[in-house]
């Protein structure tokens, strides 16, 4: 069967920019040593499209002003009204606590993979050991 591309398009094959409103904690302490709690909203991307997913685990890392997490933060959270995008830099100069709090609300809310989803495990085809050598 051929498919044409607005065939391929009409059936979903580009990512939506869809956001999902997270509400995060972050606690951190002063410079008096008193815990300081700020509760806010990030909008996180939870469709990721293929140019972003690629920029995220498959470009080189560059030093220090470059990780996977901060990747992660910039192609994938959004603040404000979910118009604002940190930049890569931006993102791995945060505090810890703030970056893996971000983090974590990002795998939080991305869709969880059912059985259904997953793709199918194809036996192997090694070749049986026989007995003797």
């Amino acid at each position: 069967m051929n498919l044409n591309l607005s065939e391929l398009l009409t059936k979903g094959s580009a990512v939506a920019g869809a956001l999902k409103k997270v509400p995060v904690t972050w606690v951190d302490t002063d410079d008096d040593g008193k815990e300081v709690e700020t509760k806010f909203d990030i909008y996180v991307r939870t469709k990721i499209p293929f140019a972003a997913n690629d920029r995220i685990f498959n470009s080189p890392v560059n030093g220090d002003e470059d990780s996977r997490n901060s990747r992660i933060i910039s192609e994938l959270v959004r603040f404000g009204d979910g118009t604002e995008q940190m930049s890569i830099e931006e993102a791995a100069n945060l505090k810890p606590t703030l970056g893996y709090v971000l983090v974590n609300a990002v795998f939080a809310s991305m869709p969880k993979r059912t059985a259904e989803d997953a793709p199918a495990k194809k036996k192997s085809a090694r070749a049986k050991r026989s007995g003797t050598n």
